[in-house]
């Protein structure tokens, strides 16, 4: 059993000086073998010309500055002077709502103003009778 153990031990440690030599003689041949060849390079003189340049591709473009337009009020849009891409600034205006309905809005307040104030004389008038009317 004894003589076991030992060969045991004998054979571990021939295999582990096998692999120390065999690491060894690989890094020793990694560090003989030589660099690759060069790679031959063609040089020319510079000169300065126009070069055309196509870039063809798919994708999207994202502008730098963007605004949001909100209308104060709803309606059908007759035109728009803006072209869109081009520079806006504070008070252009950049789309014309069509105002029809709006002046037929107008038109019935005023009407309605009118009817109220023929109202509001007439109620006056009444007053002023009733009064003289109670004071007799």
């Amino acid at each position: 059993m004894r003589k076991f153990g030992l060969l045991l031990i004998a054979a571990s440690l021939l295999a582990a000086a096998l692999v120390w030599l065999a690491r060894g003689e690989r890094s020793v041949q990694a560090q003989d073998s030589a660099p690759p060849p060069a790679v031959p390079v063609a040089a020319q003189p510079a000169k300065v010309q126009d070069v055309p340049v196509y870039l063809r591709g798919l994708g999207t473009a994202q502008a730098f500055n963007t605004t949001v337009i909100n209308a104060q009020v709803n309606g059908m849009l007759v035109a728009e002077p803006v072209a869109e891409g081009q520079e806006v600034h504070q008070g252009d205006i950049v789309a014309q709502i069509d105002p029809r309905p709006f002046q037929a809005v107008l038109d019935q307040a005023t009407a309605q103003r009118a009817e109220d104030v023929a109202q509001l004389q007439s109620a006056q008038l009444d007053l002023n009778r009733y009064q003289e009317l109670a004071k007799k």
